[in-house]
């Protein structure tokens, strides 16, 4: 695999994954559920957003052949959903980092409320532009409601596998519920890579979707003892958890990025 797909492959991933856990975060606070009443998960999700975030960026930039051009393309908001995407990570992270900084020092209700709104459109729009970008009518693997689907798949799972985890961490009772969410949100996921392979069945990419079938399974049975209590040592576990959940989604997004090179472009 190439090294352009392979920094495309960590760039999506792990921005949909902060992402979505920004907003599944403000879903929370804003919920009767019990996160909203500790400081310590507040603070060390948006810390943990913004590392995931910042990672993503650095994945991005090692795809970009010279760095500047991104800021140039701003000037094509407009017509380019390149641009706006480009618009909409500047943002998000921004608003992670004030957010972060206001929870931990400043505690300042109103800028809160103001952190909490600009995430929340500034995560929502970084994946709709990110979809907008994939759906070209030449790669007809790309160019359908799969897309979309898939990488709203993505966020979610890696979403709530982080904020599972961070919750135990915090000591707080692993909400079963969120862990349900995981597992349907895991099937879906290994769905939509079945749709993606039957457009363009080739022995590179078999192989390829063998694994991500594999370590979808892998990720349920790890949902399935975690929803049991079945492991002694809890934060290793979720901590498994969480990292299988983003190798699965970035086994399926390289079966997503090889559809383009198997379309001939």
């Amino acid at each position: 695999m190439e090294k352009d797909y392979f920094s495309l492959v960590l760039f999506t991933v792990l921005s949909q994954t902060a992402a979505g856990g920004l907003i599944l975060r403000e879903i929370l606070l804003h919920s009767d559920l019990d996160y909203q009443i500790s400081k310590e998960f507040r603070v060390l999700s948006l810390f943990i957003t913004g590392i995931i975030i910042a990672l993503a960026l650095g994945a991005a930039f090692m795809h970009l052949g010279k760095q500047v051009n991104a800021v140039h393309s701003l000037r094509n908001l407009r017509s380019s959903w390149l641009s706006r995407e480009i618009l909409f990570i500047i943002i998000f992270s921004a608003t992670v980092l004030l957010y972060w900084l206001n929870e931990k020092f400043w505690n300042i209700q109103v800028l809160n409320s103001i952190l909490s709104f600009t995430g929340l459109l500034a995560g929502a729009g970084l994946l709709t532009s990110m979809s907008a970008i994939y759906m070209l009518p030449a790669v007809p693997s790309w160019n359908s409601m799969i897309t979309p689907i898939s990488f709203l798949i993505t966020s979610a799972a890696g979403a709530v596998s982080l904020l599972v985890l961070l919750n135990a961490f915090c000591g707080c009772v692993t909400a079963k519920t969120l862990l349900a969410i995981l597992a349907f949100a895991v099937i879906l996921s290994l769905i939509t890579s079945g749709f993606m392979f039957s457009y363009i069945k080739e022995s590179g990419l078999l192989v390829f979707f063998i694994i991500r079938i594999l370590m979808g399974l892998i990720t349920l049975i790890l949902i399935f003892l975690n929803y049991l209590n079945t492991f002694p040592n809890k934060m290793t576990a979720l901590s498994v958890l969480f990292t299988t959940v983003l190798l699965t989604e970035m086994a399926g997004r390289v079966i997503f990025f090889l559809n383009y090179h198997k379309s001939g472009l």
